[in-house]
């Protein structure tokens, strides 16, 4: 079945990364993508709600989410428009019912074929790894406070990599007083991301707010024990079995620098943060079992299961 496709043209944002992911598993379930509309009935879009208003189709299937947890107000005369919202987690659902709009969840996931497990070997020094770094979103300051409390001294044998698409002269001053924390700066590649999170220990994502997220799923993965903020779309996934939590309590404003408030965000508790960094970093063994049991555990969210529950929605229409 043919529909026609609206979606971003940025390659780097999250909106971007399932635009490639839908486009490379969507036909293997009989669904082909076409972005120009030669009167197809259906209008698939994969954008935040004001991109509708370019929809031609008859039936508008808006696939979108949400970062805080209040839908603007901006937002209600394009879902209006739509016939039917798709939405990732839960928590996304629950800002849209809030706001009078029915949903359907259905998650996104990883590219099983560039992330799959491997046998782990420990590094020296032990290495903690977080991306998308430098973004307020992300939770770094958070993870750079923790990281002074607990593992920045010397005397232990561990360093943390921030990886970030900022170029050098944008990285924060206080980075710098960190012997110990290094920074990989510009874009990668997918395949490239692999090869790193196979050069380090674990993996660290204290997020204030997402709507899906991601890179967790990838990391657990490829075997990677993981710590996540307990919060927002992180817990349609945290099972304290598989990964690491840290509790978030503390309330902060979803802003962005172009965009109307999203209501709340939620960061973490830096001082239980710094305290589960150091468990890992002592109880290396636990970790690694976890990581291991991650690897099967998120293998529900393959890509594969997304493609084929949207496509099963789309031909029920």
């Amino acid at each position: 079945m043919e529909v026609n496709f609206l979606t971003t043209t940025n390659k780097s944002n999250g909106y971007g990364m399932t635009r490639e992911y839908f486009k490379k598993y969507l036909p293997r379930y009989g669904i082909e993508l076409n972005p120009e509309y030669t009167g197809q009935d259906i209008t698939l879009i994969l954008h935040i709600p004001p991109a509708i208003q370019h929809a031609k189709g008859k039936i508008k299937v808006l696939y979108t989410m949400i970062e805080g947890d209040t839908v603007p107000d901006s937002w209600i005369p394009f879902l209006k428009m739509a016939d039917y919202i798709i939405v990732p987690t839960t928590f996304v659902q629950r800002a849209f019912d809030r706001a009078g709009f029915k949903t359907s969840v259905i998650p996104l996931g990883y590219d099983s074929s560039v992330f799959y497990y491997v046998d782990r070997v420990e590094h020296h020094p032990y290495t903690f790894f977080h991306y998308e770094a430098f973004q307020d979103r992300k939770g770094w300051q958070d993870l750079l406070d923790a990281w002074f409390l607990s593992l920045h001294e010397e005397e232990y044998d561990a360093r943390l990599i921030l990886k970030t698409i900022k170029p050098y002269n944008e990285i924060p001053d206080e980075v710098q007083q960190f012997c110990n924390v290094k920074v990989i700066s510009g874009e990668l590649p997918h395949h490239t991301l692999f090869d790193i999170l196979n050069e380090v220990d674990c993996f660290v994502f204290p997020s204030r707010g997402e709507g899906f997220s991601l890179p967790p799923l990838e990391a657990m993965a490829v075997g990677l024990p993981t710590i996540i903020s307990k919060a927002h779309s992180h817990m349609d996934y945290y099972d304290e079995r598989f990964m690491y939590g840290v509790d978030c309590d503390i309330q902060i404003p979803a802003k962005y620098q172009n965009w109307e408030s999203q209501g709340h965000f939620m960061r973490c508790n830096v001082d239980e943060l710094a305290s589960v960094l150091k468990r890992v970093y002592i109880n290396r063994e636990e970790a690694k079992e976890k990581g291991k049991l991650s690897a099967e555990y998120v293998k529900k969210y393959d890509y594969n299961n997304t493609a084929e529950k949207i496509a099963k929605f789309l031909c029920q229409l």
